[in-house]
């Protein structure tokens, strides 16, 4: 019986790390941006790139295939996520999975 609590305890443990991971790259990727943007990061493909602005080329390519993320991000990567810095590109592309 304590095994199952065990086991129950940890599957509770994994889903809500999973749902709070998805809320913060909702959240990051919603943030207004006030700065001028270095990159955009955006759907290529089918998978996560990034854009200088004004470029059709991506600079880079990433293994997160948008078609398996959440559908209110993979919609907003379609239009193009705004990225000031490096910083914010780190946690982007940690929150969505790199």
């Amino acid at each position: 019986m304590k095994k199952w609590a065990a086991v129950i305890v940890c599957a509770a443990l994994c889903l809500a790390v999973c749902v709070g991971g998805a809320l913060i790259a909702l959240s990051v990727l919603r943030s207004p941006q006030t700065e001028e943007s270095r990159y955009i990061l955006r759907d290529f493909g089918g998978q996560l790139a990034l854009f200088e602005p004004d470029s059709e080329a991506p600079i880079a390519r990433y293994d997160v295939y948008t078609a398996l993320l959440p559908e209110e991000d993979a919609a907003m990567l379609r239009e193009g996520v705004p990225v000031t810095d490096q910083a914010q590109l780190q946690r982007l592309l940690e929150d969505l999975g790199l």
